[in-house]
């Protein structure tokens, strides 16, 4: 198969592109709790959370940059802890 100039061969770069293009419309929700306030949530698109590689657990900023626009941040994710391996008996 010939390599085909117009199409980067970098996947990461098609993937940041395809993001850039991409457009996901959601409506705020409410959860509603007997004896609590409603509360508003957005949920994440399944296409977005994929792109993204967004895992379950990880944690995220919003920040507000005006008015019109939120901002999600992706925080830094701790260095997995490891443990020296026990010697083997016998």
């Amino acid at each position: 198969m010939g390599h085909c100039p117009s199409i980067p061969q970098n996947r990461g770069l098609v993937k940041r592109i395809a993001l850039k293009m991409a457009n996901y419309q959601v409506k705020i929700q409410a959860i509603r709790s007997r004896g609590h306030n409603e509360r508003p949530f957005v949920t994440i698109p399944v296409a977005i959370a994929r792109a993204l590689d967004l895992q379950k657990g990880e944690t995220v900023e919003w920040k507000i940059v005006d008015r019109a626009q939120l901002l999600l941040v992706r925080q830094p994710q701790p260095s997995p802890i490891k443990h020296p391996a026990k010697p083997k008996n016998g």
